[in-house]
């Protein structure tokens, strides 16, 4: 026994030479850029304190350290994506970062949120469900939220449709990194697919503009490179593609057909701007950033008035109503929403005269649905969205 024990300690200061070396080295350079990665090296973080989610901290962040810090991990995070272009099912997991980058300089949420990659890449619901449990309750909360929504709009006689905004990891699925998988896009809609037969059961009208997007990002760029979120072209593209599913299966057009609004264009410009995921992946913002963006450019400027009320049930900008007084559809409308309504916000106050925007997150959920059917029976809307980012869905 005591041999074997000899042997253990001695393999295990033969394998740690290599990261002591790089230590020695490198233990007192900071922004170090890992260049094949084109982000910067995690840097050793000490410990806050003794409370139990200091340490989980402390370790997660060390274990970062140890992985970026690797001796020779530039060349070997090259080779092994070289490697993998003809090794099918090869993978690779040199971290535990909240994102992952790809090709062409797209980056992405990792399995830190949902487990939103084995979603895309192994497109098997029940292989989902056996890694992570509670991502059905998770599903079945917001089908709960969705139901409530649904009656109490029903009741009122309001039209009520479900937006599901697809992920960045599927409009751009060629763009995640070649070592994940060959058959990315071909998977990556199942279990979006799977989960969406529940509104069919219920008989809930929805739109996943998933062909309408992804036709669209064969022309010009729809989400932004380093955020996990669409640009003002994606968001154009979702919101006609909602207008379109609420006048073929919706009844409020019925009397009034849906009017566009021809006072605005969107400007394409050379974005340099990082997003929402640079801090996540510690992104070489030296690195100039090369993507097409747009901006919204008005012809006329619309009447706005904007109203924003604080509530202690919602997260995030709590409850907003735009007002366009020169709106030539003159309905009420109430979006509930996630951030990917910030950008479908403009369109929305561009086309209706009055939206009254309320955030999905909430501390209760029984509170929540308590509170947006108050909402509804008060505002009396005669359209209501309820949007929500497919990988909380």
């Amino acid at each position: 026994m005591k041999f074997n024990k000899f042997f253990v300690i001695v393999f295990c200061l033969i394998i740690s030479i290599p990261f002591i070396i790089n230590l020695c080295i490198n233990h007192n350079q900071t922004n170090l850029v890992l260049k094949t990665e084109n982000r910067y090296a995690q840097e050793f973080q000490p410990l806050e304190g003794l409370k139990v989610k200091y340490i989980a901290n402390f370790f997660d962040n060390f274990d970062k350290y140890i992985s970026d810090h690797m001796i020779y991990r530039d060349p070997i995070v090259s080779s092994f994506k070289n490697l993998s272009s003809y090794i099918p099912n090869l993978q690779l997991k040199l971290s535990s970062n909240a994102v992952i980058t790809g090709k062409n300089s797209f980056v992405f949420l990792s399995n830190k949120y949902n487990l939103v990659l084995d979603r895309h890449i192994k497109g098997d619901l029940s292989i989902l469900l056996q890694k992570a449990p509670n991502l059905k309750k998770d599903h079945e909360v917001v089908l709960k939220k969705i139901d409530a929504t649904y009656e109490s709009s029903k009741k009122i006689g309001s039209d009520f449709f479900v937006l599901i905004a697809p992920d960045k990891h599927s409009i751009y699925c060629k763009q995640l990194p070649s070592y994940l998988s060959k058959d990315t896009c071909r998977k990556t809609q199942n279990i979006t697919k799977e989960y969406l037969k529940d509104l069919e059961k219920r008989q809930i009208n929805f739109i996943y503009p998933f062909d309408e997007l992804q036709s669209k990002s064969l022309q010009k760029q729809t989400y932004y490179k380093t955020d996990s979120h669409w640009n003002m072209l994606g968001a154009e593209t979702a919101f006609f593609s909602l207008i379109n599913k609420i006048s073929e299966k919706g009844t409020v057009f019925n009397k009034e057909p849906f009017k566009k609004n021809d006072s605005y264009f969107l400007q394409e410009f050379a974005n340099h701007n990082f997003g929402d995921l640079k801090d996540l992946a510690n992104l070489n913002t030296n690195f100039p950033l090369d993507e097409k963006a747009y901006t919204v450019k008005l012809l006329v400027d619309p009447i706005n008035k904007i109203y924003k009320e604080e509530n202690p049930l919602i997260k995030m900008d709590g409850k907003m109503k735009l007002k366009n007084e020169n709106a030539s559809n003159k309905l009420k409308v109430l979006v509930i929403h996630d951030s990917f309504s910030v950008a479908l916000s403009v369109f929305f106050n561009l086309h209706f005269s009055d939206t009254y925007f309320v955030s999905y997150y909430c501390k209760n959920d029984d509170d929540w649905i308590k509170e947006i059917t108050n909402i509804i029976n008060d505002y009396k809307p005669q359209l209501v969205v309820y949007e929500t980012v497919e990988r909380q869905f």
